[in-house]
């Protein structure tokens, strides 16, 4: 399947692999990254929006080595986007989805290789934007939220072949 992977996660990777440290994903970051390119295709935009969020999460040096290394063996691909205005402005108006902000790049991003539901895709995130950002701020059961992926976002993604889903969930459902 592919992945369009939040930067948080990939945080959570390094600090987990390279690191030793404990992260608080819900699954396990370093399974998820193991996946990569055996059951998943992690996917980036071209115009590097994403890699650059990425970029932020990690060493740099020990990021530029792994990132070429992924995009060589073919774990990680870049792929043309489109804005999908309508559906981001749906979001924001209808169900309190952010105005401004660097997640309408893992939505595009998605939404180009769902094609309109030809393939299903992933957004791997634990950020409540991607599933009922109304539950934010201790106004919802986080962890039922994201252990269920439940919320009118990630309802109205679902619609265009775009699944959030958590670390945790992802894992659950890859070895279903």
């Amino acid at each position: 399947m592919e992945l369009i992977l939040d930067a948080h996660i990939l945080g959570w990777y390094y600090q987990a692999h390279e690191l030793e440290v404990l992260t608080p994903c819900t699954g396990s970051p370093v399974e998820l990254f193991e996946r990569l390119g055996r059951a998943d295709i992690g996917v980036l935009d071209e115009g590097g929006q994403i890699e650059a969020e990425w970029r932020k999460q990690a060493d740099s040096d020990w990021f530029d080595a792994w990132l070429s290394e992924r995009f060589e063996v073919g774990d990680i691909i870049e792929v043309e986007t489109h804005t999908c205005g309508a559906l981001i402005k749906e979001l924001v108006n209808k169900y309190g989805f952010p105005k401004a902000g660097k997640d309408r790049w893992y939505i595009r991003t998605a939404s180009a290789r769902a094609g309109g539901k030809a393939q299903l895709v992933a957004i791997v995130s634990e950020d409540l934007d991607f599933y009922e950002p109304k539950a934010k701020n201790g106004r919802g059961n986080r962890e039922a939220i994201l252990r269920q992926a439940t919320g009118a976002v990630a309802k109205r993604l679902r619609k265009e072949g775009i699944d959030p889903r958590s670390a945790a969930r992802h894992l659950v459902l890859a070895s279903a």
